[in-house]
């Protein structure tokens, strides 16, 4: 009876372990920019056009597969969404944000995988690696950017009190 708990503690164990094992690309599309990190790392991307409609290319260490379009939810409106067209090139995704009835009701998380291979550097052996796109909720300004933007607010209409009295 005693090995019982035990086996399922290693087999939970497995699972974990397995899970943090999959390298990961994640794409995330969040306050009017994309940002990409691997593994938890930053990725540089290199953007092009306008927000909203970005070509983003990777390092030349990733070489996406061409899985094509894929669609997004968009957090904010659920009568739009996103179209992200993977592998056009090795190293280049094209992210179409705020398209009306594209995507919409899709989920705004998607883990494709396998999604290319990443080179760690010259000589070793390209791993296979699962891509990860998200769009995020916008995020609200903190409380200190909150805070002067009422007090620039208040000191503008003490101003202006004060011209319209003279």
């Amino acid at each position: 009876m005693k090995i019982m708990p035990f086996a399922l503690l290693s087999l939970a164990f497995a699972f974990e372990t397995s899970a943090q094992l999959i390298p990961t690309l994640t794409i995330t599309e969040q306050n009017e920019t994309l940002t990409a990190d691997y593994n938890g790392t930053p990725v540089t991307l290199t953007l092009h056009g306008p927000v909203d409609g970005w070509t983003a290319d990777l390092p030349a260490e990733f070489a996406l597969l061409p899985l094509g379009s894929v669609l997004l939810g968009e957090p904010e409106d659920p009568a739009r969404g996103n179209e992200v067209l993977v592998g056009t090139q090795p190293t280049t995704i094209t992210w179409t944000s705020e398209i009306l009835r594209v995507g919409a009701g899709e989920p705004n998380i998607k883990n494709l995988g396998p999604a290319g291979l990443f080179t760690p550097g010259p000589g070793q052996q390209p791993e296979p690696f699962q891509l990860i796109l998200q769009d995020l909720p916008e995020t609200a300004p903190d409380a200190g950017a909150t805070a002067v933007l009422l007090g620039g607010a208040a000191t503008l209409l003490v101003t202006l009190r004060r011209t319209i009295r003279r």
